[in-house]
């Protein structure tokens, strides 16, 4: 039983999903400088389930192709035999079900916009379609187009009408996860003609993104400094023992792109988190 709920639970790619998802959902919400409601829970939720489906699609749909090559796809539960097709097939309907009654308490425009996910989801991950050969649409918890909806989304939850801030957080979320699926191609095997097309395509992305991000956080002020300044100090917390410990051990102080990668998203979304419960408890307190 236990082993068959950690690979239930495996589908989600918790480790890298979670944070992803808290993120951009709460940066879309926050970006609508409303005050926080149950609506915003709903589609954060909602949003949780998409990335749980996500997952389990493509699992479902790879898993013939993944037991050709174990040893590149471990992390896939349907074709190692822990999940069978029919308890994946359930888990999808159950969790699209629910996405969907959530999307629908948020609000017609939140359900409607739910559903075209749902649907941008199952293209996706349609095997026979083949889009998966396209770098920048595989299945990945960093994907631009299916975090941008849930930006999106973030946003709907606590105002329907976007306004110019929401755009530049769906943009943000847009272009800096678009320079990671471009550092993502890079590292593989390529020729220097595409590396030189990947790492134009990145410099841009990330050149657009940073741009944005100085729209946002410092004209625009999106976020209180100490909820920037606690994102600082958290990702801190989270490298600088790396960094030493690689020192310790007579290595270059570089880390991984992955591990920073995972402590950047998990630093915003413990801030953005923060940013939406310190207010809460405050007014909590104050009655």
């Amino acid at each position: 039983m236990n082993a068959k709920l950690k690979a239930l639970l495996q589908l989600e790619r918790l480790k890298h999903s979670l944070p992803v998802t808290i993120f951009v959902s709460l940066l879309g919400a926050a970006a609508t400088q409303s005050n926080p409601s149950l609506l915003l829970l709903f589609v954060l939720l909602a949003n949780l389930c998409v990335s749980w489906l996500y997952f389990t699609l493509r699992d479902l749909q790879f898993a013939p192709l993944d037991v050709s090559k174990q040893d590149k796809q471990p992390q896939n539960p349907v074709a190692t035999g822990l999940i069978s097709p029919k308890t994946a097939n359930i888990l999808l309907l159950l969790v699209g079900i629910i996405a969907i009654v959530l999307y629908a308490l948020a609000g017609i425009k939140t359900l409607i916009t739910g559903v075209v996910l749902l649907i941008v989801v199952f293209i996706l991950n349609w095997r026979k379609l083949g889009l998966q050969k396209r770098f920048y649409l595989k299945t990945s918890p960093y994907h631009f187009l299916v975090n941008s909806f849930m930006c999106l989304l973030g946003s709907l939850s606590l105002n329907p009408v976007l306004n110019q801030v929401s755009l530049l957080a769906i943009g943000f979320v847009l272009f800096i996860l678009l320079y990671a699926s471009f550092i993502d191609q890079a590292r593989q095997v390529v020729s220097k003609k595409t590396l030189r097309i990947l790492n134009i395509g990145a410099v841009i992305s990330l050149t657009l993104a940073i741009l944005l991000a100085i729209a946002m956080f410092i004209f625009v002020a999106l976020l209180p400094y100490w909820i920037v300044g606690l994102f600082m100090l958290l990702l801190a917390i989270m490298i600088v023992p790396q960094i030493i410990e690689r020192r310790r051990e007579k290595l270059k102080p570089n880390l991984d792109y992955d591990v920073f990668r995972i402590a950047v998203f998990r630093a915003a979304a413990i801030a953005m988190m923060v940013h939406f419960l310190v207010p809460l408890v405050f007014h909590l307190f104050s009655q």
